[in-house]
């Protein structure tokens, strides 16, 4: 079991169901990461860049992630995935 070291995740977890994602933001944040192919952001930055609560912001990255468009680094950046 990998063990996530951000103290949000948890909470991001738990209010996951709670806390839906629009699609709109989803399509906001990948235009973007589209744009910017070599983009790298940390929650913080993407939660200012997108102006999301931090709790959306994870919520919204995880499933890019858990979709296969974004990757997560070992630093905790969110970049895109390399096709």
């Amino acid at each position: 079991m990998r063990l996530l070291h951000d103290p949000l995740t948890m909470d991001a977890i738990r209010r996951r169901d709670v806390e839906a994602v629009d699609i709109e933001t989803l399509n906001r944040i990948q235009l973007e990461y589209l744009e910017m192919p070599d983009m790298k952001l940390t929650l913080p930055q993407a939660g200012r860049l997108w102006s999301l609560r931090l709790d959306v912001c994870h919520r919204a990255l995880q499933l890019l992630v858990d979709r296969g468009f974004l990757v997560r680094s070992r630093d905790g950046g969110f970049l895109r995935r390399a096709r």
